[in-house]
């Protein structure tokens, strides 16, 4: 599972394909399910192939709960489809197919909750810069218009009373274009 968050690139007609083939899967209802779970659960390698197409159409609608906040649902697809897999490999310690589905159920939720905090803490993060960016940018801007020419790093530092890194971190996070500031190129 990945903690970087990075925007889909499915299309509409990827989405769309995607959908079809989990429609096409047999229809299996519960009872049906636990029995198939049940007898291949034990089996490492039964169960990494068997288990996970049973539950595919499960991690679609669990990633609908978490839909909208933060994360796109395909993406909340893709950890969830990595977290069944993964945990399709780890039922050691299930004694049922009851506890497997308990088991796979939280493994997936747990994979989809990770990715919505780790995004929104991404988030949160790049709100933080652009922040500071823009405190910069908008005192180096008010100094420089009063003393009617660029101003120094330094100058800006003590005028704002912050550390010369903050200033320098924050010109360097706008990829220099603070057009008030004096840099040294």
């Amino acid at each position: 599972m990945g903690n970087t968050t990075k925007k889909s690139e499915t299309g509409p007609e990827e989405k769309n394909n995607y959908f079809s083939e989990l429609e096409s899967l047999e229809v299996v209802d519960d009872k049906e399910r636990l029995k198939r779970v049940d007898a291949v659960f034990r089996d490492k390698a039964a169960a990494a192939e068997t288990i996970p197409l049973l539950y595919l159409k499960d991690v679609t609608e669990i990633a609908k709960l978490y839909d909208g906040q933060g994360v796109q649902l395909e993406d909340l697809i893709g950890e969830g489809n990595i977290a069944l897999l993964m945990g399709a490999q780890s039922l050691d310690f299930c004694e049922d197919a009851r506890e497997v589905e308990m088991f796979l159920t939280h493994t997936v939720m747990d994979a989809m909750e990770k990715l919505v905090a780790d995004q929104n803490k991404e988030s949160d993060i790049d709100s933080r810069i652009a922040e500071q960016v823009n405190r910069v940018y908008d005192a180096a801007k008010e100094l420089s218009e009063a003393l009617l020419r660029k101003v120094s790093i330094e100058e800006l530092a003590a005028e704002m009373e912050e550390e010369v890194s903050v200033i320098e971190e924050a010109v360097r996070l706008s990829g220099n274009r603070i057009d008030f500031i004096q840099t040294t190129e």
